[in-house]
């Protein structure tokens, strides 16, 4: 190693001329270039097609979740509801007759659970901060701290089966089920910048973490936000938000079929990122051993083409989309776009 220093280890340039590399014969160099260019051109598109496949997984997976909780359509049969009727209720519209609609306060318990400020100082505890939750999901682990050196805003005592939806508008797609099974046998606490939902009698765990996941709750929520550094809701509008209520056992069947499905999907992420992961490896690899004469790739080249701009416009039109962002494909429209980018891979 040649590179120096504390703070960013760097290469002088006095070192940097001083390097010996590896140079093959001009016309080499160009057979070269012109099968690392070939090479490169497909394991870029075959990594922007997984990534397109990890878009479009995430896209089905929000409009899945969002279908069930709302009734869109019931998850014993695949179909649409029987009767359906005005919620009243601009984010959510119709829902299936039977169900009620009720203020969110109403449904579940809200904030219920606070550590005073006589709290012991050296009790110990999980902090569920912010920045330490996604969409349904821990980013990050959360830190073990005692009263006397957390945060001021440490203060939502959790129970198991708690869902942690975050009031500030910049972090609403913070919401987070906790269960006690997840932490190390210690109490677990959230930070202020939640509401934390504690089931009642009427409501299912599992239901309200589906219901607080989805792009129409959080974009009412949003809409609801006042400020301007951190905007945020309040207690009370958030409490009055009126969400749809289907009946108990209807609210544990969505729930399981969300986790069922959400699991399938989740793997079909994860596995997608690994192969990206192995094609990027590849690709480094390949680099490596063509650069250093490992492997002669120079027959290879006679027989490739100077240009394919077929293959160059389906990349270009594939890197857009990923640049893009969410595809016009909503709902269960997005499965037909899923099995066609299986397709392009």
């Amino acid at each position: 190693m040649t590179s120096t220093g504390s703070t960013y280890d760097a290469i002088s340039y006095n070192d940097l001329a001083k390097l010996t590399i590896p140079l093959p014969p001009l016309p080499e160099q160009r057979a070269i270039v012109k099968f690392l260019d070939w090479a490169e051109r497909r394991i870029r598109f075959i990594v922007a097609a997984r990534k397109r496949r990890i878009q479009l997984l995430g896209e089905y997976r929000q409009a899945l979740i969002n279908d069930a909780v709302t009734g869109k359509f019931d998850v014993r049969t695949g179909k649409p509801y029987p009767i359906y009727k005005d919620s009243g209720v601009p984010w959510l519209g119709k829902v299936p007759e039977g169900w009620e609609i009720k203020p969110l306060k109403h449904w579940v318990r809200i904030n219920q659970r606070n550590l005073s400020e006589e709290t012991d100082p050296g009790f110990e505890f999980e902090y569920y901060d912010i920045s330490s939750v996604g969409t349904g999901k821990l980013v990050e682990k959360p830190e073990v701290l005692t009263f006397k050196n957390a945060p001021s805003r440490a203060r939502r005592l959790l129970r198991p089966g708690d869902t942690l939806f975050s009031t500030v508008r910049t972090y609403l797609k913070a919401t987070f089920t906790y269960w006690k099974s997840q932490n190390r046998g210690m109490p677990a606490v959230a930070s202020t910048g939640f509401a934390v939902l504690s089931p009642s009698p009427e409501s299912w765990p599992g239901f309200v973490s589906f219901l607080t996941q989805t792009e129409t709750f959080a974009n009412y929520v949003a809409a609801l936000s006042v400020g301007i550094a951190y905007p945020a809701i309040s207690e009370t509008t958030f409490g009055a938000i009126k969400v749809p209520v289907p009946p108990l056992p209807e609210q544990r069947t969505i729930a399981e079929y969300l986790d069922r499905e959400t699991a399938k999907i989740d793997a079909a992420i994860e596995k997608t990122k690994e192969s990206i992961a192995l094609w990027e490896e590849l690709r480094e690899t390949l680099i490596s051993d063509v650069v250093t004469g490992k492997l002669d790739v120079r027959k290879a080249a006679e027989r490739l083409p100077e240009e394919e701009p077929e293959l160059e416009e389906r990349l270009k039109a594939l890197e857009g989309l990923l640049l893009g962002g969410e595809s016009e494909a909503s709902g269960a429209d997005s499965k037909p776009e899923l099995e066609q980018a299986e397709d392009i891979t």
